[in-house]
């Protein structure tokens, strides 16, 4: 009997485990999951098509669906959510997007490679429109038409790590005004020393960007239920739009993080996360 192989989550780590799973195993019965209506893409990339550097979003598909499904046999299931796994039954519960009907999927190998999903920082006004994370394609389109039906000119952006950084950037070249704020005294703490960064940081200046360092963000201030501004520190500064890239990161899989009684991570089990 062929073994069965399920895989929750359709990013690079899912994907890579589905393609050496079918290398290492010609006879197994594959099924990949991601619950995006999309498969496997470049999240690094997001802010660069964006800006258009990268022509369109779908550039960054790195695989079209034939080349899962007739080139490499794998069942590539998109827009499916994992509700359940029963591990001592070794089973899942998904439901697909397209009908809504919860389908039961037996397995001998279990691989979690479901990513993470952005924090959305606990302030005052977080649940207003017109406040984003970007973790997704969908994340990015969402901006895009928040920006163009609103006709926003300027965009606060709470984070400058890389992410936050890139997205400072792209908003310039969209000829947005940005307004960046970090917690801590310099940009880009995870990668660079504090000298290093302070020069990148003086040319995005000389590019526009309004850097608040040491500072807190203590309230999105909204108007009708949408975004007019950001207390930062105590201070109120107009904006059209915000966008949040802190470090925060949960498990992007309710399933995965809470499974039912008995979970535990067996031989058969594997699990990985993607943090990109």
């Amino acid at each position: 009997m062929p073994k069965r192989i399920v895989i929750i989550g359709c990013g690079v780590s899912g994907t890579t485990a589905a393609f050496h799973a079918r290398k290492t195993d010609r006879t197994a019965k594959i099924v990949l999951l991601g619950d995006e209506a999309l498969p496997e893409y470049s999240r690094c990339g997001l802010p660069y098509a964006f800006s258009h550097v990268v022509p369109s979003l779908e550039a960054l598909i790195g695989y079209d669906e034939a080349f899962y499904e007739q080139m490499n046999r794998i069942d590539l299931r998109l827009g499916w959510k994992t509700t359940r796994i029963l591990v001592e039954k070794q089973t899942i519960e998904a439901i697909g997007s397209k009908d809504a009907l919860t389908e039961t999927l037996e397995y001998d190998t279990l691989i979690l490679t479901t990513g993470a999903r952005a924090a959305v920082v606990p302030v005052p006004g977080a649940d207003l429109k017109g406040v984003f994370t970007i973790r997704t394609m969908n994340d990015i389109q969402r901006l895009t038409d928040h920006l163009i039906e609103n006709n926003a000119r300027r965009v606060a952006v709470i984070g400058a790590g890389l992410t936050g950084s890139e997205m400072a950037e792209a908003l310039l070249q969209r000829g947005m005004t940005v307004l960046e704020a970090e917690i801590i005294p310099e940009i880009l703490p995870a990668i660079l020393d504090p000298d290093m960064a302070s020069i990148i940081r003086t040319r995005a200046e000389e590019h526009g960007v309004e850097y608040h360092l040491n500072s807190t963000l203590e309230e999105i201030v909204g108007r009708n239920g949408r975004v007019s501004g950001v207390r930062i520190s105590g201070e109120e500064h107009a904006v059209d739009a915000v966008i949040v890239r802190t470090q925060g990161l949960f498990s992007g899989n309710q399933a995965a993080s809470r499974p039912t009684s008995g979970w535990r991570l067996p031989h058969q089990t594997c699990m990985r996360r993607e943090i990109a």
